[in-house]
C-alpha cells in the first residue's frame, strides 16, 4: 500500500487486469482528447495554465482531475469526468487533461490502457526536465503538501527518496514513456523541455498547437500560472503559519475585525516576510540541500535517461549532466 496525496492505495502488478471500464446510461460527448501526462514539478502547471487560454481549449477543473489514474475516480464513469471539462458543447475544442500522476507507472500502472480504452486517438504531450532537479524538487512538494503537510523537513532528500521512490521514478522518463508504447504509438507524443518553455515559450505553444492540431494563437499571462511553483508554496506557507500565530496573540483576534482587509492583505504580503518570525519559519521549510556526491551519483544513474530524451528532442541536453 501506498500513501498519496492524504489516500491510501493498494497496488497491484500488470499480472492481474485490474482496469474495470466505467459505464454511463449515456455516453457523454468529448472534444478532441489530449493529455499533458507530466512529469510532476516540470513546468506543466505553467503550460497548462497558458493553454487553457486558447479559444480552443479547454482544461479540466482542476487541472489534475486524476481520473484515469485513481480507482474510485475511474469507478465513478465518463460522466463524472465529462463534468469536469466545463465546455457545454465541445464542437471542435481539444479537452485537456493536464493530470502528471499519468506519467507514474509504478503507482498507477493502468493508466495508458484506460485513456486508450476510451480515447484511442488521444494525443499526448510529456515535459521533461533536468532529472536530479526535478526528483529534489519533488521531494520538496512530497513533504510539505503530501507526506507531512506544513511540517518541518526532519529527513535529508538522500534519507526521503530511500524510503519514498517516487521522487526518483518520476524521472525515470523513458521507462514511463514506453508504459505507453503498446497502446499509443511515437506520432502521438510531443516531448518537450522545461528549459525550452521558460526560453522560448512561444515557440513551444507553437508546437504544442501543431501537435493538437490547431490554430496558434499568442497566449496571455495566466493568474494561476505560478501556482505548483514549490518557492512560491514556501514563502506562502510561512506566511499563513506566521499569521495563524499573531492570531492567537492577546486582542488580536478582537482587533483585527476593525482593520480594512485590503490592509490586513498588505501586511501578509508586505509586512510579515520582514519580520524575524517569517524568516524562522520559512527556514524550518527549506530542507538542506543534496551532498555534494549526491548529484553526480544519480546524473549517472539517469544517463539512459538523459541520452532517451536527447533523441527524443533531438539535441544535445549536457546541462542535464553538470
Amino acid at each position: 500500500m501506498v500513501r498519496l496525496d492524504g489516500r491510501v492505495y493498494t497496488l497491484r502488478t500488470m499480472d492481474h487486469d485490474r482496469t474495470t471500464t466505467p459505464t454511463d446510461s449515456e455516453t457523454p460527448s468529448f472534444g478532441r482528447m489530449a493529455f499533458l501526462i507530466g512529469a510532476a514539478k516540470s513546468g506543466t502547471s505553467h503550460l497548462a495554465a497558458r493553454l487553457g487560454l486558447h479559444s480552443q481549449i479547454c482544461l479540466t477543473e482542476p487541472k489534475e482531475p486524476c481520473f484515469f489514474s485513481e480507482d474510485e475516480l475511474y469507478a465513478q464513469g465518463l460522466g463524472w469526468y465529462r463534468s469536469r471539462f466545463e465546455a457545454s458543447d465541445p464542437g471542435d475544442l481539444v479537452f485537456l487533461d493536464g493530470t502528471t500522476q499519468y506519467s507514474r507507472c509504478t503507482v498507477f500502472p493502468d493508466v495508458p490502457k484506460r485513456i486508450h480504452a476510451h480515447f484511442p486517438n488521444a494525443r499526448l504531450i510529456y515535459m521533461l526536465r533536468d532529472p536530479v532537479d526535478r526528483a529534489f524538487s519533488h521531494y520538496t512538494h512530497r513533504w510539505l503538501k503530501e507526506v507531512h503537510p506544513g511540517e518541518p523537513f526532519s529527513e535529508t532528500f538522500e534519507e526521503f527518496v530511500l524510503k519514498d521512490k517516487m521522487c526518483l521514478d518520476d524521472s525515470r522518463y523513458q521507462m514511463q514513456y514506453e508504459h505507453y508504447l503498446p497502446f499509443f504509438p511515437e506520432d502521438r507524443f510531443l516531448i518537450l523541455t522545461a528549459d525550452e518553455l521558460r526560453s522560448d515559450f512561444e515557440g513551444t505553444v507553437r508546437r504544442v498547437c501543431q501537435h493538437l492540431d490547431i490554430p496558434f494563437e499568442t497566449l496571455p499571462e495566466a493568474e494561476s500560472e505560478k501556482s505548483n511553483v514549490t518557492s512560491q508554496f514556501v514563502e506562502d506557507m510561512a506566511k499563513s503559519t506566521v499569521v495563524e500565530r499573531i492570531k492567537k496573540m492577546p486582542l488580536v483576534e478582537t482587533v483585527r475585525h476593525f482593520v480594512p482587509k485590503r490592509i490586513r492583505q498588505d501586511i501578509i504580503d508586505n509586512i510579515i516576510p520582514r519580520t524575524s518570525a517569517y524568516e524562522q519559519v520559512n527556514e524550518e521549510l527549506t530542507p538542506e540541500p543534496m551532498r555534494d556526491d549526491t548529484r553526480p551519483r544519480l546524473i549517472a544513474e539517469f544517463e539512459s535517461d538523459i541520452a532517451w530524451a536527447e533523441r527524443m528532442v533531438g539535441r544535445s541536453l549536457d546541462a542535464w549532466r553538470s
